[in-house]
């Protein structure tokens, strides 16, 4: 299903779109949370095995026309779980195994939105979109400061709504998840389950500042 949603994004991009409008730029901040799927997982994940915790970032959109959009965004977040109520036991005895990772990312995603929204505009109040792109990320799943273990990359899809605020500034909300090429996330080399890599995701609110266009419109004559 994500690849499906990624060729559909991409080939947009791609595509000659008329665009209604000058070059817009944004650049915003993001709150919310992050939370892992992998080896201490249900399959299929029937409840939640770890706890959500702080996630915060900072990102760039460049809107090309009033559908399409890139966005540019370095994140950082923690994950966190627990074989206490998962079907694999890491330990092979009554110890509870649990881990907390950092994670650091840098991703590019592009955005579709289902209508037509112009940031600043008050005649585009809001709309829904979906998005796809892929990131790499540094993670240390010995949660030490500033100390990343490993690098690996991602692909990264999801869900948002956009809207209106003020003539300069727009929110958001975003679900995005983000399926690794690692299964070392929570740590667990054997006894967890080996089918899968590991997932994570964040999901939080936004708040972008919008650059006015000071691009002039050039005669045709």
């Amino acid at each position: 299903m994500n690849r499906l949603v990624l060729i559909l994004i991409f080939t947009v991009l791609l595509s000659n779109t008329h665009t209604g409008f000058g070059q817009r730029f944004e650049a915003g901040v993001f709150g919310g949370t992050s939370y892992y799927l992998g080896d201490l997982t249900p399959e299929p994940p029937s409840h939640f095995v770890n706890t959500e915790l702080p996630a915060f970032g900072l990102f760039g959109r460049y809107n090309h026309n009033n559908h399409i959009s890139v966005k540019a965004g370095l994140n950082h977040g923690r994950v966190s779980g627990t074989d206490e109520n998962s079907p694999f036991n890491i330990t092979g005895d009554s110890e509870i195994y649990s881990f907390q990772t950092r994670i650091t990312e840098l991703v590019i995603q592009g955005e579709v939105n289902f209508l037509p929204y112009v940031a600043g505009d008050p005649g585009s109040m809001y709309t829904p979109y979906i998005f796809g792109g892929t990131g790499g990320f540094a993670f240390n799943p010995a949660d030490t400061f500033l100390s990343f273990d490993d690098l690996s990359y991602a692909l990264v899809f999801g869900i948002g709504f956009r809207f209106y605020i003020t003539s300069e500034f727009s929110g958001g909300l975003e679900w995005g998840w983000r399926n690794t090429a690692t299964d070392d996330l929570d740590n667990v080399h054997l006894g967890g389950n080996p089918k899968n890599t590991d997932w994570y995701s964040f999901a939080g609110l936004s708040f972008t500042f919008r650059f006015k266009d000071r691009s002039k419109a050039i005669c045709p004559f």
